[in-house]
């Protein structure tokens, strides 16, 4: 190969390599021949082609990346000069390769913002360089004609100019990777005008702009022309003339009319579709007299080259013409040297294939109508929400994740005798009509019956179809274009209606209402997303350790069941439920099982009141407890510090059974228990056992009379957990808010969030197969605690305290930990500032691990601490004594959540805590991280 004078200016390259080559030679540069590596007979063919008649290039045809790559090697190896080697990969290698990765379709591509189409093309040139492809023959550059249904997708829209706007960067793109492009249908389907063609027609105009715009070579598509048009010479052999040889095609009107001096190109098999006799030789020469550069399957390469060798010796038009091919072709092959350094990143590599899929699909997704910027939906508390799935049952990916973000009310209309479901949907604030493929075919009348909702209902319109036939917004508020219902799709636009995602997608087609090119832009709102470990720097093999500990702990007994979920970068990437509800294997954990939070209450109820007083002023966390309480006053609680009650060194007695004063001989007294509910005992303990109006006053009254721990005088309380406080700070909570602490946490905190499952008193909102029994409690319930607190002391307050009582789904915990890992933020609002949230979880005292309510990394005890022993310092969260714990690093924008009922059937079985499960799997979250070898693909989201 003459690859050692590539230091030398192109025209100097061009110059020594054509005066080094013999006629032959030349001749052979003209010529590209089909490579079929799927047969060992047609590989030796072709390497014993290109070492006979030094070919100009060749067309991979099928076979697998690795077997094309290998072979190329080859190929290049035997060749005198660097070889074109040509695919079709408009939308990536798998168009044509075995086995290979492939873009999505071109009308996806065509809706992506500029960035990240470059981006996306400069993935593509990355794998062709890899396998050793120098030519791209796409993309197909034609008008997509109204009512393509499927074929839509192949095109790259159905708008001249912004189909010539977005190839033109495609051709631009590849070009700054030194790969070239060529055209491979050009001229089809071209109006004839005045004996020439119709230049001014819009096709037209987009091979104008392209061949402009740098594209590197034309390969007309084939049909026939008729004669009328063409040389005499040619008359005699044929009645019609293929656009193979055409002079309208060639140098005729691709030169004059279009100003091109780049690559002709002639595919000689379509000569054999006109009439008349043919020699061997004659096609190729037909093709080469007409003005083509580059002739592509020869039928019969050693005739060719004696026709044209004998008519370039016979007419020195013919000679030159020769020498202007060859210097072309070998100009392109200097533009397409070969690169020195390859990308370090395998551009195959799987992980990152499929995030840059998934990334192309969330950039694609154009918004159309957006009134009164309804979307991203931002305040949700105050919104009654529906989907109804048009042409699909409800229980679909798109209703999946709608329901990740708030409670959705699903319906469906499969088939149009289903209508009568629409009228059900006027009572909601916002109705999210999603429209299926399926529903095609009776499309008018589903949105007939959208338009007669209630006026007043907001109604987004999410088209998961064909987008010519998405109607115009006059009955809609928003209208949110997919393209397809793949399930990923499905799954993005759920969460770019709720803001998890922004939306820049451009509308990649014109229609009766909508414009090529159009498109609203939102931002992201801060909403946790979804993701692979791989978008977030995550290695997901070793993410596999996790199930395999959960198992462990299931198998010995540890627990019957456990929900993981781990988010970072604001992306859940793991969310995996193991095992069942109870040892019976009756039901299944799932997503949406709802667990005891047990002691996870103390930081994600009590304390997210405390830092709202704390914030608003109304508390000095520096301050007695009695002067916001005055009954303290007097007692031997009167001068606990609330920073002191906060970090657990107050001084407060470890753990009081009081239930056990409410009974005698193991039998409940009547005058703290009922077997039903009245005004005299409202408080639900269990199904048949409620507790006195008066309970709640007995319990404060035992809190403040009872006994505190001793200490040598003059010196501080040292750190000894305690569950007294939050009884306290819920007191003190619920005096200073005026309102139970219950509510004001719904309706200020968990509501707001879309975190619906957060909450006390389970039983009231939720089915009861949706919740993880705990004990089956012998001593004081006597029965299994179904959706009742397991904590006695809370069951005994109604099953509302300060220090246990919560429950809840992994996702919605998720969220909580998410604002605080956002600094008090969460989806566009405002909970805490940054500086509340940077003093309540820091280190307090220097001989405490504590935050304020928050519990952290033990670095002086490690044996004792209960994070992971590669937790960052600034790590908070809690643990439950069920076998729950929240774990939110700011320093990995990491959250680890471990739900699990390993107190059912008896607390006392403590295998979780001796097997260390939690810790574990928090340390195999940090493995992941630190295993992570790659570097995600970068696309821009950004709107241009």
């Amino acid at each position: 190969m003459y690859v050692a004078g590539w230091g030398q200016s192109k025209e100097q390259w061009v110059d020594s390599v054509f005066q080094q080559l013999s006629l032959e030679e030349k001749i052979g540069q003209l010529f590209m021949i089909e490579a079929d590596l799927n047969s060992r007979e047609a590989h030796q063919r072709l390497m014993d082609e290109l070492k006979s008649h030094h070919l100009g290039g060749i067309i991979i045809s099928s076979g697998s990346a690795s077997a094309v790559k290998q072979n190329i090697e080859q190929y290049q190896a035997v060749s005198k000069t660097p070889l074109f080697v040509a695919l079709d990969a408009e939308w990536g290698v798998g168009k044509t390769l075995d086995s290979a990765f492939s873009f999505p379709r071109p009308l996806i591509l065509s809706a992506l913002p500029e960035s990240t189409f470059i981006s996306t093309t400069k993935l593509l040139a990355r794998q062709l360089k890899y396998i050793g492809i120098n030519l791209n023959m796409g993309p197909n550059a034609l008008v997509a004609k109204s009512g393509a249904k499927d074929t839509l997708y192949y095109f790259w829209g159905n708008d001249a100019d912004h189909i010539s706007r977005r190839l033109e960067l495609y051709i631009k793109t590849l070009k700054t990777e030194n790969i070239l492009t060529g055209l491979s249908d050009f001229s089809s389907q071209w109006p004839l005008r005045n004996g020439s063609l119709a230049v001014n027609d819009p096709q037209q105009s987009i091979y104008k702009n392209l061949l402009a715009s740098g594209a590197d070579a034309v390969l007309p598509k084939s049909q026939t022309i008729p004669l009328s048009f063409e040389r005499k010479a040619l008359m005699q052999k044929m009645k019609f003339v293929p656009s193979a040889i055409s002079n309208l095609l060639t140098n005729t009107q691709v030169e004059k009319s279009f100003d091109y001096d780049g690559l002709l190109m002639s595919n000689v098999p379509d000569i054999k579709l006109s009439k008349g006799k043919i020699r061997w030789g004659e096609p190729e020469l037909f093709a080469f007299q007409s003005g083509n550069d580059i002739l592509i399957n020869p039928e019969n390469i050693g005739f060719a080259v004696r026709k044209i060798k004998k008519l370039v010796r016979k007419e020195k038009v013919y000679t030159l013409q020769l020498e202007r091919s060859v210097r072309k072709i070998l100009g392109a092959k200097y533009d397409i040297r070969p690169e020195v350094n390859l990308p370090e990143i395998h551009p195959f590599h799987e992980d990152h294939l499929s995030l840059l899929t998934h990334k192309i699909q969330q950039a694609s997704v154009s918004l159309i109508s957006n009134k009164d910027l309804l979307l991203p939906l931002k305040i949700l508390d105050n919104k009654k929400i529906a989907s109804i799935s048009i042409g699909i049952s409800a229980n679909n990916t798109f209703n999946q994740y709608l329901a990740r973000y708030t409670e959705v009310d699903e319906y469906c209309a499969v088939l149009p005798q289903d209508s009568s479901v629409f009228t059900q949907l006027s009572d909601y604030d916002v109705v999210v009509a999603g429209i299926f493929p399926f529903a095609e075919s009776w499309l008018k009348q589903a949105l007939d019956q959208l338009k007669k909702i209630n006026p007043k209902t907001k109604v987004i319109l999410v088209y998961l179809g064909n987008p010519e036939l998405i109607p115009s917004d006059e009955n809609f508020d928003a209208v949110l274009a997919t393209y397809d219902a793949s399930e990923a799709m499905q799954e993005i636009a759920a969460e770019q209606i709720f803001g998890a995602l922004p939306i820049v997608g451009h509308f990649p087609i014109s229609t009766k209402f909508y414009a090529s090119g159009s498109g609203i832009t939102t931002e992201a709102l801060g909403r946790l997303g979804y993701a692979s470990p791989p978008e977030v720097e995550v290695d997901e093999k070793t993410l596999l350790k996790i199930k395999d500990i959960a198992y462990e702990a299931i198998n010995a007994g540890a627990t019957p069941g456990c929900r993981v979920l781990i988010a970072r970068k604001g992306k859940v990437i793991y969310n995996k439920a193991f095992g069942w509800l109870t040892y019976e294997n009756q039901i299944p954990v799932t997503e949406e099982t709802i667990y005891d939070l047990a002691s996870v209450t103390k930081v994600a109820a009590t304390l997210q009141t405390t830092a709202f007083l704390y914030e608003k002023g109304l508390i000095d966390v520096n301050k007695k407890i009695s002067v916001y309480l005055p009954e303290l006053k007097g007692s031997n609680k009167e001068d606990f510090i609330i920073k002191d009650i906060l970090t657990h060194q107050a001084g407060l007695w470890p753990y009081l059974p009081f239930w056990a004063q409410t009974m005698k001989d193991s039998l409940y007294m009547p005058n703290f228990y009922a077997p039903t509910r009245s005004e005299l005992f409202p408080f639900e303990v269990t199904h048949n056992l409620f507790a006195a109006q008066a309970m709640k006053d007995s319990l404060w009254q035992w809190i403040i009379k009872s006994k505190i721990r001793e200490k040598p005088a003059r010196t501080p309380y040292d750190y000894r957990y305690s569950d007294m406080g939050f009884y306290m700070l819920q007191r003190l909570a619920e005096r200073m808010l005026n309102q139970p602490m219950e509510d004001f946490l719904n309706q200020n905190l968990y509501d707001p969030l879309g975190a619906n499952s957060l909450g006390y008193l389970p039983r009231l909102h939720f089915n009861a197969n949706r919740i993880a029994p705990t004990e089956k409690d012998k001593l004081f319930r006597k029965s299994l605690l179904l959706g009742y607190v397991h904590d006695q002391g809370a069951a005994m307050h109604g099953g509302v305290a300060g220090h246990a009582g919560l429950f809840g789904t992994a996702m919605d915990l998720a969220k909580l930990g998410q604002l605080w890992l956002n600094k008090g933020s969460y989806a566009g609002l405002d909970y805490f500032k940054p500086e509340t949230v940077s003093l309540f979880t820091g280190k307090q005292y220097a001989n405490s691990r504590r935050g304020l309510g928050w519990d952290k990394r033990d670095f002086v005890n490690e044996a004792i601490s209960p994070t992971s022993k590669y937790a960052s310092p600034n790590t908070f969260g809690h643990t439950g004594f069920t076998g729950t714990c929240i774990w939110v690093d700011p320093d990995q924008d990491l959250i680890y959540i471990f739900l699990s009922n390993r107190v059912h059937p008896d607390m006392t079985n403590n295998k979780l805590l001796s097997m260390n499960i939690r810790t574990r799997i928090h340390d195999v979250v940090y493995e992941s991280i630190f295993n992570f070898k790659g570097s995600p693909l970068n696309l821009s989201l950004q709107r241009n």
